[in-house]
């Protein structure tokens, strides 16, 4: 057991031997969600492609994005003047409304179109 963990820091350690600035890593990822291209089709002032997505499966395995985006939001909150962690939440009618018509409101009737359209 113990020459597969040796194994495995190894594989880590040459996988991640070759420099990358995370800030880097971060920005490819969020390029990607953004414009919606491929791994491969990435812009190589990122990196290459494969370092990218190496970085992003270790962080998707271990849910570090979200941890990520809480910090850079209590950052922002807090670079702005106000508390790191919001106190109120804001509901809208629209989505209010919406709870109460349920799940009959996408149903069609003998094909004479929605049931709650008024023109």
């Amino acid at each position: 057991m113990g020459s597969v963990r040796a194994a495995d820091a190894q594989a880590w350690a040459s996988r991640t031997s070759c420099e990358v600035d995370f800030r880097e890593v971060v920005n490819a990822v969020r390029y990607l969600v953004r414009s919606g291209c491929g791994w491969r089709m990435l812009p190589i002032h990122f990196g290459p492609w494969q370092t990218v997505y190496g970085w992003f499966r270790e962080l998707a395995r271990r849910f570090l994005f979200q941890t990520i985006h809480d910090v850079a939001l209590m950052l922002d909150r807090e670079r702005a003047g106000r508390e790191a962690s919001p106190t109120a939440g804001v509901i809208d009618s629209q989505s209010d409304r919406s709870i109460y018509r349920g799940f009959r409101t996408a149903r069609r009737t003998n094909g004479r179109g929605w049931p709650n359209l008024t023109l």
